[in-house]
C-alpha cells in the first residue's frame, strides 16, 4: 500500500514539473536565473521548426529581440552580424521577433541588397514568438538577453553593450560591466482616456482638461495627436518624454518638428531638458520624463498649441522659448530638373515608412522630409528642409537605407531629386534660462 502511494506521489510531481515546463508564461526570468529547458519556435534556418535554448549550451547565447519598424534595430543588425563572424563558434546571436517570417525575410532581403556583405538572412531566427517575450518581458527595442555557456542569464542590455571587450569579458571572466537594461512591466495604454484613468478605472467623459505628471513606470514613451470629436478638440498626448519634446510640440504647432539640429539650448543646465548620450537613459528619463495631456472644447481647437505654450510658461517659469531665424548648414531637398516625375496618379492616400522602404501615394512631399527629420535622420547635425517648391501631391517609392543619405540620394535620382548640403537661414527653437527680475 505504501509503495503504491509513493508511486502516485512521484507521478503527481512529475506531472507538476512537466506542466511547468510547457507553460513558460508562468515564468519571468532575471539575471542569475537558470533558463528552463523549453522548446521555442517558429524556428527558421534550423534543423527543425522548434529549438531548445539548451541546444546552445557551451556557447554564449545572446537573444536579440527586434522588429522591422525599429530604427535602432536597423543600425544594430550589421553590428550583430559582424560580431557573429568575429566570435564564430563561441557566440550565437539568436534573432527573436513577434513578426511573421514573411515580413522579416522580405525586410532582411532588402537590407542585404543595400549591404551585400551582410549574412543576417542566413542566421537562425525565431519568428511569431510567443514564449521568449514572456520569459524576458520588455517594452523597448532592441533588447538583448545574454545567457552564458551554463544556461544562466548573465546580463540584460541594450545595443550599446554589444562590444568585443564586453563579449570577451563575459566569456573569459564570467561577468559583464555594463548598465543593466531595466524595462518596467508593460501597462496597456488606452489613448482615448486620460493617462491616470488607465490606472484608476473608468471616469465620466471629460470635455476639457490639462494634465501634467512625472514619469509613469510602464508607459511606453511617445507622442500622439488624436483627432477632434463632435464635442472636443484634438488631443495632445505625450508619455514619458523629455521636456524638450514638449516644447517642440507646442511651438511646432502641428506643422513643424524642431529636431536636434533646429534646437538651441541656451541654459545653464541642459541635462534637465535633454538626454546626454552614452549615459543611463533609463535612469535619466525616470527623473526627467513627463506625461502631458491637453484637450479643449471643440470651439477652441485652433488655440490648442497656443494653450500648450501658455501651460509651459506657467509650469516651467524658469525657461522661455522663442522661434528665431538663424543661418545653418542644412540638408536641402532640391529638384535637379524641371521635369515633373513626382505628380500623383491619384487614388488612396498612403504613407508607409520602414527603415528600408518608403511608399508615398497622393500625399505632399513634406511627408518625406518630416519623417526623415523626426525618425530616421533625427541625429543628423543639420536641419532637413524641403527646397523643391513642389506644391502638388506626389507618388514616391524608395528602397533605401533611410539612415544613410547616400543611399537615399541614389534612389531619389529617378525622381530628379537630391539632398544637398548648403548654408541657409532656417527657423530654430531657442530655449533659454529666463532672466531673474
Amino acid at each position: 500500500m505504501k509503495k503504491t502511494i509513493k508511486i502516485i506521489v512521484l507521478a503527481a510531481l512529475c506531472y507538476f514539473f512537466s506542466a511547468a515546463a510547457v507553460h513558460p508564461q508562468s515564468l519571468t526570468l532575471k539575471i542569475g536565473d537558470s533558463v528552463p529547458d523549453i522548446a521555442v519556435g517558429k524556428a527558421v534556418n534550423y534543423k527543425s521548426s522548434t529549438l531548445k535554448l539548451s541546444d546552445y549550451r557551451g556557447k554564449l547565447l545572446i537573444l536579440d529581440f527586434w522588429a522591422t519598424w525599429c530604427g535602432a534595430c536597423l543600425k544594430s543588425i550589421p553590428l550583430t552580424d559582424s560580431l557573429q563572424k568575429v566570435f564564430d563558434g563561441k557566440v550565437v546571436f539568436l534573432s527573436v521577433t513577434y513578426q511573421s517570417d514573411k515580413e522579416v525575410d522580405a525586410y532582411l532581403a532588402r537590407l542585404e541588397k543595400l549591404k551585400p556583405t551582410l549574412s543576417a538572412r542566413k542566421h537562425v531566427r525565431i519568428v511569431e514568438d510567443k514564449v521568449l517575450h514572456k520569459l524576458f518581458p520588455h517594452t523597448g527595442l532592441p533588447h538583448y538577453v545574454w545567457i552564458n555557456a551554463e544556461g544562466i542569464v548573465s546580463a540584460i542590455t541594450d545595443y550599446q553593450a554589444l562590444t568585443v571587450p564586453n563579449i570577451n569579458s563575459l566569456i573569459d571572466e564570467g561577468r559583464l560591466n555594463t548598465i543593466v537594461k531595466k524595462d518596467d512591466p508593460f501597462i496597456p495604454h488606452n489613448k482615448e482616456i486620460p493617462i491616470l484613468s488607465n490606472l484608476n478605472g473608468k471616469v465620466p467623459p471629460i470635455l476639457s482638461h490639462t494634465l501634467l505628471s512625472g514619469y509613469v513606470p510602464g508607459f511606453s514613451g511617445g507622442m500622439d495627436i488624436l483627432p477632434a470629436s463632435e464635442t472636443r478638440s484634438r488631443k495632445i498626448l505625450l508619455r514619458n518624454t523629455p521636456l524638450t519634446n514638449h516644447y517642440r510640440t507646442a511651438y511646432g504647432g502641428g506643422k513643424k518638428w524642431f529636431g536636434d539640429a533646429n534646437l538651441e539650448l541656451e541654459v545653464k543646465d541642459p541635462s534637465r531638458l535633454k538626454y546626454v548620450k552614452d549615459g543611463d537613459f533609463n535612469g535619466w528619463i525616470r527623473k526627467n520624463g513627463y506625461c502631458y495631456e491637453l484637450q479643449l472644447p471643440l470651439a477652441l481647437d485652433n488655440t490648442l498649441y497656443q494653450h500648450m505654450q501658455e501651460d509651459l510658461k506657467a509650469i516651467f517659469p524658469q525657461y522661455e522659448a522663442t522661434i528665431e531665424k538663424r543661418t545653418k548648414k542644412v540638408l536641402a531637398l532640391e529638384r535637379t530638373s524641371v521635369l515633373d516625375k513626382l505628380a500623383t496618379k491619384g487614388g488612396t492616400i498612403e504613407s508607409r515608412f520602414t527603415g528600408l522602404q518608403v511608399s508615398m501615394k497622393n500625399i505632399g512631399l513634406n511627408m518625406l522630409t518630416s519623417q526623415l527629420s523626426v525618425i530616421f535622420l533625427q541625429y543628423l547635425p543639420m536641419p532637413i528642409v524641403n527646397n523643391t517648391g513642389y506644391k502638388g501631391k506626389v507618388d514616391l517609392e524608395l528602397n533605401a537605407d533611410l539612415s544613410d543619405v547616400k543611399s537615399i540620394n541614389s534612389e531619389l535620382k529617378k525622381y530628379d531629386l537630391q539632398f544637398m548640403e548648403k548654408d541657409q537661414e532656417v527657423e530654430v527653437l531657442v530655449i533659454r534660462d529666463k532672466p531673474r527680475l
